[in-house]
């Protein structure tokens, strides 16, 4: 309440007083709290290295987030020396566990061969594992695959069908790829009203590839209606 002034004034420092006598007793989530408020830099100065230390403290009693956190400051290296190898042993333990987004970010190192061999098998296998908890960026990712053939041989029937799981979630990239596919005819009928619509949804997200591919349309049928008339 205090750190995010819920029914409160917000004060950093009353907070982390609360978290760390809390975490004095060993509660995993003030302990985690503490990581977050020295990773994000929440009224104490910006130290990930603080924070990975209070982050193994919470993960040590079982803490599903701090394990997470951990695997993804060791991956970006922003303040902390990057290591890819701690970061997958961090992720590795909580995806075997079902944990979505550490099986996208393992199936990310495999896939880029970030502290391990390159292996796309076995990114496929993290992938699917995640799109089976609805992951929209893992279906994104294997329409990717299937649609570039990026370790798999080229099919653009599955592609869509995973760019269509993705977009029915609004997954920015999965709609804007689904209006590549349409603009050009890969594996589906060429329709640029469809892949205006894709694009515009894709826009309205933020999406720049989007943005730019909708202008190009939209000036292509203006064209051609202009001829018409």
């Amino acid at each position: 309440m205090l750190e995010n002034g819920l029914g409160v004034k917000q004060d950093f420092q009353a907070a982390l007083r609360c978290y760390k006598l809390s975490a004095e007793k060993k509660h995993p989530a003030a302990e985690f709290n503490i990581g977050l408020m020295y990773e994000l830099h929440r009224g104490v100065e910006q130290d990930d290295i603080e924070a990975i230390r209070w982050y193994k403290l919470a993960a040590n009693l079982g803490h599903v987030e701090a394990h997470y956190r951990i695997g993804y400051l060791y991956l970006m290296g922003i303040s902390v020396k990057q290591d890819f190898s701690d970061s997958m042993h961090w992720f590795h333990l909580l995806a075997l566990k079902g944990h979505t987004n550490s099986q996208v970010r393992l199936e990310e190192m495999y896939d880029k061969g970030l502290g391990t061999e390159l292996n796309y098998a076995e990114a496929m296998k993290w992938y699917k594992l995640a799109s089976k908890h609805r992951s929209a960026e893992a279906q994104f990712k294997l329409g990717f695959m299937y649609g570039n053939a990026h370790g798999v041989p080229l099919n653009f029937a599955e592609s869509l069908r995973w760019y269509l799981l993705a977009a029915a979630q609004e997954f920015p990239a999965a709609l804007s790829n689904l209006g590549f596919m349409y603009d050009h005819g890969q594996g589906v009928p060429m329709d640029s009203h469809k892949a205006l619509n894709y694009y515009n949804r894709a826009a309205r997200k933020g999406d720049e590839n989007a943005k730019k591919n909708r202008d190009i349309i939209e000036t292509r049928i203006a064209k051609q209606q202009s001829k018409i008339h």
